[in-house]
């Protein structure tokens, strides 16, 4: 995305255990990646929602989750990034002219469901 603030790869060549859960040490718990990318755009207060459930009911699971917002009625990006339960998002600079407005998003964590995420997701696009 392009933000730049969290390398997966990067933090496992330094902590090659970084993934792991340290509070038990089975090693059966399932940690992959879901990326979500959508055109049209988002409503701000679906988005809200969205993220204050997240958060609330599967923060423990979320590892790491950062992304781009393309919001309905704004003229800046907003980005934000997430790990566990610690959740910031921001106004960014102006979309630029020649840019694509969209939004992406990325999760990393435990025992995600894709599909119930994505419904989450486009449950926010804007009317």
């Amino acid at each position: 995305m392009g933000i730049n603030t969290f390398d997966v790869n990067r933090k496992l060549e330094i902590e090659p255990h970084f993934l792991e859960d340290h509070h038990h040490h089975h090693h059966d718990d399932k940690v992959s990646s879901v990326a979500f990318r959508e055109e049209k755009p988002l409503d701000l207060e679906k988005v809200d929602h969205w993220m204050s459930y997240l958060v609330r009911e599967k923060g423990e699971d979320l590892l790491r989750y950062k992304g781009i917002l393309h919001i309905k009625g704004m003229e800046q990006r907003i980005v934000f990034q997430g790990l566990h339960m610690l959740f910031s998002g921001t106004p960014d600079r102006k979309w630029k002219e020649n840019e694509s407005r969209l939004s992406e998003l990325v999760f990393i964590g435990k025992d995600l469901k894709k599909d119930e995420l994505e419904k989450q997701f486009k449950n926010c696009i804007a009317n």
